[in-house]
This record gives C-alpha cells, structure tokens and sequence, in this order.
C-alpha cells in the first residue's frame, strides 16, 4: 500500500471536520466525506486514504461505520459517548477519541494519536 496523506472524514454533522481542517489542515489533506459520493469513497478507501476519522452521533452512524469496518484501514472513531468509545475500543484497527473533552485537549490527542498511530508506522505520510 502507497503512504498517503489524505485522510477520509465521516462527519454528518462537519463540526468535527471543520475542527480537524483548521487545526491539522496544514499537514493532512482531509476528505470530508459527501453523502451523493458516499459509495464511491467507500469503495476507494483503501487505495486512497491512509486511515478514516468517523464522528460516531447516533446509531444511524452504525451502518456506514460497518460498511467501513470491513476494509480493513484503520479508524478513528470520535464520539462524546462514552459507552460507545468503550465498545469500539475492543474492535481491532479502531482507535477512539474522546469528544466531549475541551478543544485543546482533542487536538493534543489528535496529534499524539496521528503521530503515535500512524506516523511512527509510516502508515502516513506528512509534514508534521
């Protein structure tokens, strides 16, 4: 698999895509995934993208975070929902973010996960 630095977003909402886009938008080409090319990206994934952020809000989430599950490329999976972060934590190739916390605190755990995650493996490549 070719190192990339394009990283899918699953945002229904675009808060937290926004957030990663000005924070990190420097180093990272983030995707911002749009619903009439949701199947498209899906099948693409793999090839195009070196790991997916997906803002997990409500169970309506849980298809499409299944849909993406099966390709094997790693998630990040952001929710304000504890108990949702506790079960995706057992699944293997997922990470989990904590959302809920204050602003500064998300990106220093963005940075140290992207940094600790991806790029120490070169699964990634940036500027960083």
């Amino acid at each position: 698999m070719m190192k990339s630095t394009k990283i899918l977003v699953y945002d229904s909402q675009h808060y937290f895509a926004n957030f990663l886009k000005y924070k990190f938008g420097k180093n990272f080409d983030f995707a911002i995934l749009k619903k009439n090319k949701k199947n498209e990206e899906f099948n693409l994934v793999e090839k195009d993208f070196c790991f997916v952020f997906f803002v997990f809000y409500s169970d309506m989430d849980l298809y499409d975070f299944m849909q993406l599950y099966v390709k094997h490329i790693p998630i990040v999976v952001a929710s304000d929902q504890i108990e949702v972060l506790k079960k995706m934590s057992r699944l293997n190739n997922v990470f989990v973010l904590d959302i809920s916390l204050k602003k500064n605190e998300i990106a220093t755990n963005i940075k140290n996960l992207i940094y600790n995650e991806f790029l120490a493996d070169r699964k990634c490549d940036s500027t960083f």
